[in-house]
């Protein structure tokens, strides 16, 4: 069985615990002799999600808020630091 099909399987909200995945890959014998390539592509995968998820659309408006909050702190701060940079140089 592969993970991913687990994974696809869950409810919204759902999740699965660090112990029970580490059983499930233990048990599942496609996992035990993983060449490097197939190890790489998994982990290659791994990081395209969790950059996806950090620009991807927000699951809520809470933290879609929280992110349009961030940006224009840092927008505030460029601006004011360009502001002050022109009456002290």
């Amino acid at each position: 069985m592969m993970l991913t099909a687990l994974f696809k399987d869950l409810e919204l909200g759902e999740r699965i615990k660090v112990k029970e995945l580490r059983q499930l890959v233990c048990d599942d014998p496609t996992y035990q002799n993983l060449t490097m390539e197939e190890e790489d592509k998994m982990k290659q995968d791994v990081l395209e999600l969790r950059e996806q998820k950090k620009v991807g659309a927000h699951p809520t408006n809470k933290s879609a808020a929280q992110d349009y909050r961030a940006q224009m702190t840092q927008m505030n701060n460029e601006a004011r630091c360009s502001l002050i940079s022109l009456f002290y140089c």
